[in-house]
């Protein structure tokens, strides 16, 4: 009897000493969210160009040419209710920060189950940021450990990464996505791909729109001025947009832009400075598509 207890001890404890090991893995990988973290609480009050949003500015906007003291805090499924408690909670206070850029995508005004509040990634603000805990029940595990939140493909990603690299980190030291996957070599169906995911969800929804008006109110309050420009797209993934859809959300921004005298929009999402060379699928650009927006963004803003 006592070594059936014994073995049942051992059998039992494998399964719980393998799953704690993971999670010390996970909890020690380097990632996004750590470092971006880090950077903001250092330099904060040096910051003077921000830059929030989606992949759209997280892989589309390069501090490095925009003016000194930029960085990009844009995460990939970044919605506004983000935005808003990322700046709210780093920059209630701060006295040099000058301008926020977000971008104005397809999705920035939809209502979608895996974006806002009701994203898997809400576990990651708070765990690294230390936002949103009044959404997240503090008897919800995934709050604490990064594994359950997890499905075996994704648990199985990491601990391949953990093996190769040591490191989940895809920004550079200011925040601009380089590192990603290959990029794509078929727009056309990229673009089909994208179109299909962005159309998800309520068309407008009155809560993004109510988190911008915040971000505005917050920044005319600190005298701070709010760049709203909808990055370069490709013509594959265009051309399948809803033009209805595409003046709607034109006539919400442009109704910003004549009540706040500081808001501003640059649309370039048609710009031909752009071609494939400059994508890293249909609807990102590259880092050389990056560098030559900012320098465009940056001019614009400037003139």
């Amino acid at each position: 009897m006592k070594q059936f207890i014994k073995r049942l001890i051992i059998f039992l404890l494998l399964p719980f000493t393998i799953f704690c090991s993971v999670e010390i893995m996970f909890q020690m990988l380097p990632n996004d969210y750590k470092l971006k973290r880090d950077y903001i609480q250092k330099n904060k009050d040096k910051i003077e160009n921000l830059i929030l949003g989606s992949s759209h500015t997280f892989k589309g906007i390069d501090p490095q040419y925009l003016s000194p003291n930029s960085f990009n805090l844009a995460y990939s499924g970044q919605s506004l209710i983000f935005d808003e408690m990322l700046l709210k909670k780093y920059f209630t206070s701060s006295k040099n920060l000058k301008r926020i850029i977000i971008p104005i995508s397809y999705m920035t005004f939809r209502e979608m189950d895996n974006q806002g509040l009701s994203s898997p990634r809400r576990y990651d603000y708070l765990r690294y940021h230390g936002i949103g805990r009044d959404n997240i029940s503090i008897f919800d595990i995934d709050s604490y450990l990064i594994t359950p939140n997890k499905g075996m493909k994704q648990v199985y990603y990491l601990l391949k990464v953990f093996l190769r690299k040591g490191t989940l980190v895809t920004s550079d030291s200011l925040g601009l996505e380089v590192n990603y996957r290959k990029e794509c070599n078929d727009f056309q169906q990229d673009a089909l791909d994208a179109f299909a995911d962005h159309s998800k969800g309520k068309a407008i929804s009155d809560s993004n729109i109510k988190s911008l008006n915040r971000i505005i109110e917050f920044a005319k309050e600190n005298d701070i001025d709010v760049v709203l420009t909808r990055t370069p797209k490709t013509k594959e993934y265009l051309d399948l947009l809803d033009e209805e859809y595409i003046k709607d959300i034109k006539l919400i921004v442009n109704n910003l832009v004549d009540k706040n005298n500081n808001v501003m929009f640059y649309d370039y999402s048609q710009d031909s400075n752009f071609t494939h060379k400059h994508f890293y699928d249909s609807n990102h650009l590259n880092t050389e598509g990056a560098k030559i927006f900012s320098k465009l963004l940056w001019d614009r803003i400037n003139s």
